[in-house]
């Protein structure tokens, strides 16, 4: 199982070299190339940063690519989450990948390019429950890097959560929300507790 510190950057950089060999093998990527932080280098980057890539496709539709990738990469280990990039549908595909053997905030999104593009608004109608686990890590990311007091999370599940119980700093509140975004998860049927206990891990490094 995979450990949530990240401070190996060397085995983040072997991370995302085996990502795109693996993509490469595939008869239809003709390209794999960076973006994001990553790509920029320098200082966009810090060992919090994700693996972004683009993979260009020829003789598969941008919707089967995206379909495929989670089995494509799994020499690298299971995935717990292959989410979908849902503020990109219906015009574009990005796989949101966090493998088992990796930190979460390692995770990777890939993005495929096809001529032959498929339409996506109907995957967007669906419930994905690892979508407010994904934003959650996307909040604790912006907290310890100083971006953010994780308030905008809060706001947003307030939606239809009661955070009025959560208490302490910005930090403390938000690693209290985990638990509301497990039991709506849990009373909508997922299959969350395996991304729970991983997310946990992650709070009690960083949010404690």
């Amino acid at each position: 199982m995979g450990s949530e510190h990240v401070d190996d950057l060397d085995r983040r950089a072997a991370l995302a070299r085996a990502v795109r060999d693996l993509l490469l093998q595939s008869p239809h990527v003709v390209e794999v190339r960076p973006y994001g932080s990553l790509g920029a280098g320098g200082d966009h980057s810090d060992r919090y940063s994700d693996i972004d890539l683009v993979a260009v496709v020829d003789g598969l539709s941008d919707r089967a690519f995206a379909t495929k990738l989670p089995g494509l990469l799994i020499p690298l280990g299971r995935p717990l989450i292959a989410g979908w990039g849902l503020d990109r549908l219906p015009d574009t595909y990005v796989r949101t990948l966090y493998l088992e053997n990796y930190p979460l905030f390692w995770h990777v999104d890939i993005g495929g390019e096809s001529s032959d593009h498929e339409p996506g608004a109907d995957i967007a109608q669906h419930y994905h429950w690892p979508q407010i686990f994904k934003m959650w890590i996307a909040a604790v990311k912006q907290v310890i890097r100083d971006r953010d007091d994780g308030s905008a999370f809060l706001q947003h599940i307030s939606r239809w959560a009661d955070i009025s119980s959560l208490r302490g700093s910005a930090a403390d509140r938000l690693g209290q929300s985990l638990e509301l975004c497990v039991a709506r998860a849990r009373r909508r049927g997922a299959p969350c507790e395996e991304v729970y206990r991983r997310r946990a891990e992650l709070r009690s490094i960083y949010l404690t």
